[in-house]
């Protein structure tokens, strides 16, 4: 019987879009994948769930609380395009899942992945009181 569990903290990455791994120049750390696509269909690059949905692009939150950016990286020259998206906002996904097709003018711009980092500030019970009572007296 195993009585602890070591967790991973960082999360493993696939290919939202079948085709060719590009690395894109000037781009900032945050970008892990970037993908010129071969078809139309996008997946999922972590388990998770969908939290903010647009045109170009779609958040989510992995199982383990990091927050990731999946969206189109156009060149100035280039339409940009959109997502036709098959998922909604509160959706449970994985790799399996079909999350959209790209736009016929989106398969010549390139899919990225960006690690938002973005995490959720722990606050204690006692900092909690200490601000009531700040507020209240």
């Amino acid at each position: 019987m195993r009585l602890f569990k070591r967790m991973s903290t960082s999360d493993r990455l696939s290919l939202p879009v079948s085709g060719q791994s590009l690395s894109l120049a000037n781009e900032p750390a945050k970008c892990r994948l970037a993908i010129k696509p071969a078809n139309m269909a996008v997946y999922a690059p972590v388990n998770g769930e969908v939290r903010e949905i647009t045109a170009t692009g779609l958040t989510l939150m992995s199982i383990n609380g990091r927050q990731y950016w999946l969206g189109l990286h156009v060149q100035d020259d280039q339409s940009a395009g959109h997502f036709d998206w098959q998922v909604r906002v509160g959706d449970s996904v994985s790799p399996l899942t079909l999350l959209g097709t790209l736009s016929s003018a989106a398969m010549m711009a390139t899919v990225v992945v960006y690690d938002e980092l973005i995490t959720a500030p722990v606050t204690t019970v006692r900092s909690d009181h200490s601000r009531l009572r700040a507020l209240f007296g």
